[in-house]
């Protein structure tokens, strides 16, 4: 899948999971699209190594903060230290640790009211029901592109307030 900015390739085998490689451009000196996500901090928590390191480097080009993690725990851990640092916390569904939705059950005990996006490649009735139930805000297709990323975190966060 083509976006503006770079390539997307995924592969979903059942059983096994989907893998996703993300090509970028590099990195410019002033943001592409400007200030878009208004300084607003997003926690994206993925086992994919490579997507947490393309994300670090994509999102802050559109005006976001991004602390990305490759274990849950740690994720957690991060959110229990300054709950009100983050506006949105982006996690993969599946994860060999721990699920998007049991990371969204363990969030909504610290900070009910951080939105919460889940990305998979498979999403049906049962995942969209318990998503629901746990106060997921969005479920996004893993086969999203850029753009349409984008605006989902800005659909379900607010905006920081300007700082002089």
């Amino acid at each position: 899948m083509r976006t503006r900015e770079g390539f997307v390739n995924a592969a979903n085998r059942p059983g096994e999971g989907t893998t996703s490689h993300l090509y970028l451009p590099p990195l410019q000196e002033t943001p592409a699209h400007g200030a878009g996500g208004r300084g607003r901090h997003v926690l994206f928590l993925d086992d994919d190594e490579e997507l947490v390191f393309a994300m670090m480097r994509t999102l802050p080009r559109h005006g976001y903060r991004v602390s990305g993690y490759t274990d849950p725990s740690a994720a957690l851990d991060a959110v229990r230290a300054a709950p009100q640092v983050y506006d949105v916390f982006v996690s993969d569904y599946r994860m060999p640790q721990l699920s998007g939705l049991d990371v969204a059950r363990e969030l909504s005990r610290i900070r009910p009211d951080l939105p919460v996006i889940i990305i998979s490649g498979y999403i049906d009735e049962e995942l969209q029901r318990k998503a629901l139930e746990l106060g997921v805000r969005l479920l996004l297709n893993k086969q999203h592109d850029l753009d349409e990323f984008l605006a989902a975190i800005d659909r379900v966060s607010r905006p920081r307030p300007a700082t002089d």
